[in-house]
């Protein structure tokens, strides 16, 4: 099993391959809460979580392949874990800084 640094990375490396660093420049880390589907990594770069979700084509994969790339969790007491994970994955790197 991934560890949460992992998943981050791979969501990363995901998003960037998808959109070429693009995304990053909608992303604000105030804001940032993936237990929020508007406020959450999908929600900021595409309208809100699931939407975005079905418009990458992972929606239908189901929750495991959204869990591995660090964009939600079954748990929720990891949801903040990951929203940690996620701003210190790409502080410096997002909005103004992308």
């Amino acid at each position: 099993m991934k560890t949460i640094a992992q998943r981050v990375q791979a969501g990363i490396r995901f998003l960037d391959k998808r959109y070429r660093k693009k995304w990053r420049k909608k992303i604000t880390l105030r804001t940032l809460d993936l237990g929020d589907t508007k406020s959450c990594i999908l929600g900021q770069t595409g309208g809100d979580y699931e939407t975005h979700a079905r418009k990458l084509g992972i929606w239908e994969d189901g929750l495991l392949e959204r869990e591995n790339l660090g964009f939600t969790s079954s748990s929720l007491f990891a949801i903040d874990l990951l929203t940690s994970a996620w701003k210190k994955a790409l502080k410096g790197k997002v909005g103004r800084n992308a």
